[in-house]
């Protein structure tokens, strides 16, 4: 596996600069092998990733953020519930509006505003559990739910 491209040192860099380099590139590794032995603890056989792939690093974060959440808490509570299912129904309403406009095909506007309300109700939904939203936790909830709508809008189905 190479040395991701923003990780790489140059010769210009200091020593706090290289050290802190070492060290993101070192939970990187740990992380991608964590990964890999859930894979396998799971049954499936671990893909041959390269380092620095988007598939890698959004598993990476995603089954982190799982882990995370399934330690930090059991089950959601039923103001958790509520406030998830509040933000479901708003956004579905809101976005049965757009789609009932008329027209065949959503206009550019329209388009641009179905993704705000996606982008809305995913940052609603995920304030409903988590809190913090610098968590790597947070933000992997967050880019889950949003590749959740564009796969849902689009009846796709995620790269294998």
């Amino acid at each position: 596996m190479g040395v991701p491209a923003f990780i790489e040192t140059s010769a210009g860099q200091d020593g706090a600069t290289v050290a802190k380099s070492q060290e993101i590139l070192r939970v990187y590794d740990d992380a991608v092998s964590l990964v890999q032995t859930i894979i396998t603890k799971i049954g499936a056989s671990p893909p041959q990733w390269e380092r620095g792939s988007q598939l890698e690093i959004r598993t990476v974060l995603f089954i982190l953020a799982i882990v995370t959440a399934a330690q930090a808490q059991d089950a959601p509570t039923d103001a958790q519930k509520s406030c998830g299912v509040a933000a479901a129904t708003e956004y579905n309403k809101a976005n049965l509006a757009l789609l009932q406009q008329g027209a065949l095909l959503l206009s550019v506007e329209a388009t641009i505003a179905q993704r705000r309300l996606q982008e809305q109700f995913c940052l609603r939904f995920v304030q409903c559990v988590l809190s913090d939203q610098t968590s790597l936790e947070f933000m992997a909830a967050f880019d889950h739910c949003l590749e959740d709508e564009a796969l849902e809008k689009y009846e796709a189905e995620p790269r294998k």
